[in-house]
């Protein structure tokens, strides 16, 4: 069966049906995420299966970004952020982390979109050293204001 592609104004053929199935996919996990916190479906998603699903949409997202090509930054932002949201995970179950502890990373690797786009085009993309540095210092900011511990 052949797919409909259709040429958006990069260029590039993109399935047109993509942003309803990402739609309609976030936001039933959105559903779920409410329905889990007022305790409609029980416990049963652990914090190791919310880890397992950002991981998973992060690789998938990846593997995305390299299928699109690697001069479309803008692919790294779903991918950093669905792996920051493991990593959040991971650091609030085992440790016990201040809440901006726990946050401070997100705001290191939004970063990195920004530096890629500035590494890959620094003349085109000079702009996307202020947002990353931006970035960086509130990270460092929280980072060394608050500390994490083990139990």
């Amino acid at each position: 069966m052949l797919k409909k592609l259709s040429k958006n104004s990069e260029g590039v053929c993109k399935n047109r049906y993509d942003n309803i199935f990402w739609g309609i996919l976030f936001i039933l996990a959105a559903g779920l995420t409410l329905a889990q916190q007022h305790g409609l479906v029980g416990h049963y998603f652990t914090p190791r299966f919310w880890m397992l699903v950002f991981g998973g949409l992060s690789v998938a997202f990846l593997i995305r970004y390299f299928l699109v090509g690697v001069r479309f930054w803008g692919w790294l932002f779903p991918v950093c952020i669905f792996a920051t949201l493991a990593g959040m995970v991971w650091l609030a179950t085992p440790y016990q982390c201040h809440d901006a502890a726990i946050t401070a990373p997100f705001f290191g690797i939004i970063a990195l979109p920004f530096l890629v786009a500035f590494a890959s085009d620094f003349r085109k993309n000079w702009w996307t050293f202020i947002p990353a540095f931006a970035s960086c210092c509130s990270e460092l900011w929280l980072f060394l204001a608050t500390g994490c511990r083990e139990n």
